[in-house]
């Protein structure tokens, strides 16, 4: 995932900042403790937010505990004293989603790209690896998003954005569905989950979008106006685009919030409904006006 998914920090109460950090520094810990210290460099809010939801739904956090930092011993932060099962799988799907990621980067990417994915690709071969035996059925799901990826992408033009996003969709919406054992709540997981999933396809192909028309590569949106890198630097272009986007995410994520709200929240409920009514609209905006996302590991 890419760090799109995040609470706007100025709006929550102390203490939910300090819940959402410790569940935060508690994946990273368990990244590093399972698949080594080079493991913790790919976190990122998002697997943070479904850690998060997975605990929220179980109600399995019972408190946090001091401890300290694994990249700053100097540094002391909070960790759950509850959880060990999301954190495990989602530390698992973590580790998945950036093999399959570095695959596809040295398959589409630049030389220069491709060169230090390569050098990545040796760590990440026997991260997946572990991860995979562990949760196999989260792995299963993650390849068959790439090898749908890439035959949506196959078609070129022809590329419709709801086929282009349909892959990371359903990917997204098992992964939901995952963190519950009861059939109904799996049922709202699963659509909540597929629109989480366009949402996340959408916003990235529209933050990337100028620098992939300068490159020539696959994006739903250019495909779209039948831009090409002409049309790169065009601001009116761009906008026009933007608006687009800006409409097929709106409506993803509306979706979205409805679906979360006939779950039955027992945890972090307010950080939730802030992550979803505002830190996610935050990062649309920021794409929306074009300007740079965060780095998707800021530190907390």
């Amino acid at each position: 995932m890419f760090g799109y998914i995040k609470p706007e920090k100025d709006e929550l109460k102390v203490k939910e900042y300090d819940q959402y950090k410790g569940i935060y520094c508690s994946l990273c810990k368990t990244l590093k403790k399972t698949y080594g210290l080079p493991a913790g460099l790919i976190l990122s809010y998002d697997f943070t937010f479904v850690a998060m939801l997975g605990m929220a739904l179980e109600g399995s956090c019972p408190g946090f505990k001091k401890g300290r930092c694994a990249y700053n011993p100097a540094k002391r932060c909070s960790f759950c004293t509850g959880g060990n099962n999301y954190f495990d799988a989602v530390a698992a799907l973590s580790v998945i989603l950036f093999y399959y990621k570095l695959k596809d980067n040295i398959a589409d990417g630049g030389f220069p790209q491709r060169l230090l994915c390569r050098a990545a690709m040796t760590v990440a071969h026997f991260q997946r690896k572990k991860a995979a035996r562990l949760y196999p059925q989260i792995d299963y799901a993650a390849g068959r998003m790439m090898d749908d990826q890439q035959a949506a992408e196959a078609d070129g033009e022809l590329c419709l954005p709801d086929e282009a996003a349909d892959p990371t969709a359903h990917m997204v919406a098992f992964i939901a569905a995952y963190l519950a054992n009861d059939p109904q709540k799996k049922s709202i997981l699963e659509r909540f989950g597929y629109h989480i999933g366009r949402w996340i396809y959408f916003i990235d192909a529209a933050d990337d979008l100028k620098k992939d028309l300068k490159k020539g590569n696959f994006n739903p949106i250019a495909n779209k106006f039948a831009l090409d890198r002409r049309d790169a630097d065009d601001p009116a272009v761009l906008a026009r685009a933007r608006d687009y986007a800006n409409g097929l995410l709106n409506m993803s994520l509306s979706q979205a919030i409805i679906e979360f709200e006939r779950l039955d929240i027992k945890l972090f409920a307010p950080i939730l409904h802030n992550v979803l009514h505002l830190g996610m609209a935050a990062s649309q905006e920021k794409v929306y006006k074009g300007k740079e996302n965060d780095d998707d590991r800021q530190s907390l």
